[in-house]
């Protein structure tokens, strides 16, 4: 009898294991799923983050070269005079002009740096006319230096922000770095649009008695091609930023701590592979007593008591 109550507890205790070496099978499947499905969207998520931000990036690096910051028309003249960072441009008016004139009115650039251009501005600032009022926008001027400047920060931390980004799968903390880096580019980017608009929107201010007649309503100065260029550089950075909070997230989510795993070989870490490992077997891994010393022993399920199961 004795003998009997123990096997029948034997078949309870070997029972009540099965069950929950099935039950850890299931929720380790589940987590691997999970698993995958994170990283998944994690790495769709990073991709287009990135592709924002490099998009941004080139055409921030467009606009900077561009002469069409800001357009001057003035309709006395026939002229418009595209005002950049570097050079202005003066250019026929897109008026019908006669054919006579057309070879000398051509465009013709010149760079804010060149002493000829700053010797010619300084002669026609000496006369006092009003035509040469508008030559002050050919100036060097603040709103330009902030553009600049804001510019070379914006290409630094997007370009620290990519490197860390695409680095972020192998120390999840750095995702949290790529959106401070995401965070600092879009803050500069924007800084400088705000700037330069909030400056051009005032026309150029001079102190001389001999402008204090000036209409400034014969001129029509407005934003061109290059502003809302980098106008459009800046919305692309910004939606980078909040994509990069989408990737911290995912990743976080896929990757709680540091497990080992190589983000360049995309290898699983060594701990799932035994995990999984311990329940591929046909048998059941069963230990004796809590000590490490003790050696395990497997149970063999019996294919022929499976065949003859009801």
């Amino acid at each position: 009898m004795a003998k009997s109550k123990r096997n029948a507890e034997s078949v309870v205790k070997l029972d009540s294991l099965g069950r929950e070496a099935t039950l850890r099978r299931v929720q380790f499947v589940e987590k691997e799923l999970r698993r995958m499905s994170h990283a998944s969207s994690y790495k769709l998520v990073l991709a287009v983050s990135l592709f924002l931000l490099f998009a941004g990036l080139v055409l921030t690096a467009f606009s900077l070269f561009s002469a069409q910051w800001q357009v001057s028309e003035i309709g006395e003249q026939h002229v418009t005079h595209l005002h950049g960072l570097w050079k202005d441009c003066i250019e026929p008016s897109k008026e019908l002009i006669p054919l006579y004139e057309n070879s000398a009115r051509q465009e013709k650039c010149v760079y804010k740096f060149d002493p000829s251009a700053q010797e010619e501005l300084r002669k026609a600032l000496d006369i006092g006319d009003e035509a040469s009022h508008e030559l002050l926008l050919h100036r060097f001027l603040p709103q330009h230096k902030a553009v600049i400047f804001f510019a070379v920060f914006t290409f630094v931390f997007g370009l620290l922000g990519s490197i860390i980004g695409i680095c972020s799968p192998c120390f999840p903390p750095n995702s949290m770095l790529f959106v401070v880096a995401l965070f600092l580019t879009t803050a500069c980017s924007i800084l400088a649009d705000v700037i330069f608009i909030a400056a051009a929107m005032k026309p150029p201010q001079i102190k001389w008695e001999k402008f204090d007649k000036f209409d400034p309503s014969k001129y029509e100065n407005k934003l061109g091609m290059a502003a809302f260029l980098h106008l459009l550089a800046s919305g692309l950075i910004t939606t980078s930023f909040f994509s990069s909070l989408g990737t911290a997230y995912l990743l976080l989510l896929t990757r709680s701590k540091n497990d080992g795993s190589s983000c360049c070989s995309g290898m699983r870490p060594k701990r799932d592979f035994e995990e999984e490992d311990r329940w591929h077997g046909p048998g059941l891994i069963i230990r004796a007593c809590d000590d490490q010393a003790c050696k395990p022993f497997v149970i063999m399920p019996d294919p022929q008591s499976d065949d003859s199961a009801p």
